[in-house]
């Protein structure tokens, strides 16, 4: 059975809308997604580095994964593919979010899904080699680049929802879930 590895937030999870809202709320700021102009808070002008990484911090501590909104149709598809395909979740979300990632993913009737956490160096594109991955979808351009320069030659990338395309190498990108499920099928099928 070939293998499709997802990342969770902003492929399966709409981070970015509650995240932003957070920091706005104790901030007293307005960050909107359109203002994320590339693939960085402090790039976009928004906040810098450390203040993502305090808020992130904080959204973690307070359970906040747990109660992140599914990008729509993402479940549905998922389980449809489950019945053709090993499904994995590489995620850059905090180790400390693991319990609340878990327990969400349980509630979605997807507990037999392993998540891997590639923090510490641990890179998503070393982690496509070990789990044997024919396909990788994220969001984030640098890891989707990673992944189709350095990572199983037979893995298929594919950027998903992108906010800035600039100077990413891949193989496909699309904007939804069902895109995303015609593109994998026609992979698994050939």
């Amino acid at each position: 059975m070939q293998t499709i590895a997802l990342d969770l937030d902003e492929v399966v999870f709409n981070f970015i809308d509650p995240f932003l809202a957070y920091v706005n709320e104790h901030e007293g700021t307005n960050h909107k997604r359109e203002d994320l102009k590339v693939h960085s808070f402090a790039k976009s002008n928004m906040f810098s580095e450390e203040k993502k990484e305090y808020y992130l911090n904080k959204f973690t501590e307070e359970g906040r994964f747990f109660n992140l909104p599914l990008i729509d149709s993402a479940n549905s598809y998922i389980h449809i593919l489950k019945q053709h395909a090993n499904i994995c979740c590489i995620t850059s979300r905090p180790k400390e979010a693991e319990g609340d990632t878990k327990d969400r993913l349980r509630l979605m009737r997807h507990e037999d899904i392993p998540v891997i956490f590639s923090t510490n160096g641990n890179k998503k594109y070393k982690i496509l080699h070990e789990i044997n991955a024919n396909f990788f979808v994220d969001d984030h351009p640098l890891y989707i680049q990673e992944a189709f320069e350095l990572g199983p030659k037979r893995c298929l990338t594919i950027l998903f929802n992108p906010i800035d395309l600039t100077g990413a190498l891949y193989h496909f990108s699309v904007n939804d879930w069902k895109s995303l499920y015609t593109i994998i099928s026609k992979g698994l099928s050939s």
